[in-house]
């Protein structure tokens, strides 16, 4: 609702009032509803022209909670975005309409633009951390659905160097599943609950590295041992490959 930019209408006995979606919501079930009101309609105010949209979420199993997402509308004439709202979800107590969306107006999308636009997500939103998701794991997410959407609805990104062309199949992207496909087969045969799940997490652990250009043997070798050797609990952020590629370091033999 945030993301189409609806009107909530709530009726009581004072009448009747009209709240804007993003401020409807206040908190985990709480809304600017009072005890004496009663919802009554919602009205969702007709697409215009060009309009796009998108929809994706992170979540550890399909029809788990999300871990992060995205719910996003926009105006896009030919590969330009003129206006655009982006709701993030499960990233704080309640929806968050992103103000990052302003950057990507009028102008043309490119690498350059797309990282300034992360970093200003990133410092904008405040996600909290519980037994799903750190905060910075979120963080990290929810750049990367902000990513995929602007890329997703623009033909190509301007400046690129074969930005005049678009591929034709997606191999690159299946060779690079396949692993992980192969991998869930053989999980199988962990041998036990507790197993499978240790079993898991490494897996993520090396498929993150090779999305971040990391050697996962250098990488688990060096954190296992700083893990070993006290590395604060508090810190160990700082240890996920996303953040471990922007350190310099040197694997452990």
């Amino acid at each position: 609702m945030i993301a189409l930019n609806a009107t909530i209408v709530v009726r009581g006995q004072d009448g009747e009032r009209r709240i804007a979606a993003e401020d409807f919501f206040t908190g985990i079930y709480e809304t600017a509803l009072s005890p004496q009101e009663l919802l009554v309609a919602v009205e969702l105010p007709i697409a215009r022209e060009y309009s796009v949209h998108f929809f994706h979420e992170f979540a550890r199993r399909h029809g788990d909670y999300a871990i992060v997402g995205l719910a996003a509308q926009a105006i896009l004439k030919g590969d330009m975005f003129t206006d655009i709202r982006l709701a993030f979800f499960a990233v704080a107590d309640r929806p968050v309409l992103a103000k990052v969306g302003t950057r990507l107006v009028n102008v043309a999308i490119t690498p350059e633009l797309l990282s300034e636009a992360s970093t200003s997500l990133g410092e904008e939103l405040d996600p909290s951390e519980d037994q799903q998701a750190s905060a910075s794991m979120r963080r990290h997410l929810a750049k990367v659905l902000l990513a995929r959407y602007a890329l997703s609805r623009t033909t190509h990104v301007a400046g690129g160097e074969n930005a005049d062309r678009t591929a034709l199949d997606n191999n690159a992207v299946e060779r690079s599943i396949r692993p992980i496909t192969l991998n869930r087969k053989n999980a199988l045969f962990a041998g036990s609950d507790g197993g499978a799940e240790h079993w898991a997490v490494i897996a993520s652990l090396v498929e993150t590295c090779k999305l971040n250009d990391i050697n996962p043997l250098a990488y688990l070798t060096d954190a296992l041992t700083r893990i070993i050797n006290g590395h604060p609990n508090s810190e160990i952020d700082q240890l996920l490959p996303w953040a471990y590629c922007r350190q310099d370091f040197k694997a452990v033999a």
